[in-house]
């Protein structure tokens, strides 16, 4: 577990965001030619760094959903000013590190790409590396925090 983590840092954002998909993607650092041209993909997993050494993964990781949805799951959950990626069924990723510029643009890695097959994170303590860094998980039904 991690401390300092609370519920309401892991609670599942509403993607029922009013804003047209091009607000969002302008907020994300996405510009308009990669919206077009991932706008047909299904997104399959995302995450954003919640923290230093830590990722939250979106709640339907494995089940494809829409881009716009993936989009809007990104701009609602915690830690995307930090970082953030929506992996693709296709094998492409589309990823933002904000961390150190917050103006920062998203980048698009090609399936079968170094970046496409990188972790979104990388922690490395001592001499042991965790790729993919620390996930921070949705509350277990028994209220414990899962991480």
């Amino acid at each position: 577990m991690l401390a300092g983590l609370s519920l309401a840092m892991v609670s599942p954002p509403s993607v029922n965001s009013p804003l047209p998909l091009s607000t969002v993607a302008q907020y994300l650092g996405v510009s308009d030619e990669q919206v077009d041209k991932l706008s047909g993909l299904r997104a399959v997993h995302a995450d954003t760094w919640v923290f230093a050494i830590a990722t939250l993964k979106a709640p339907w990781a494995g089940q494809p959903v829409s881009f716009d949805y993936a989009m809007r799951w990104v701009q609602t959950a915690q830690g995307h000013q930090r970082g953030w990626n929506i992996c693709f069924e296709d094998g492409s990723k589309l990823a933002c590190t904000r961390r150190y510029d917050p103006t920062a643009l998203a980048s698009f890695a090609p399936a079968g790409s170094p970046a496409a097959s990188c972790p979104s994170l990388k922690v490395v303590i001592g001499d042991e590396t965790i790729d993919g860094g620390f996930e921070v998980r949705q509350p277990s039904t028994d209220g414990e925090l899962n991480a």
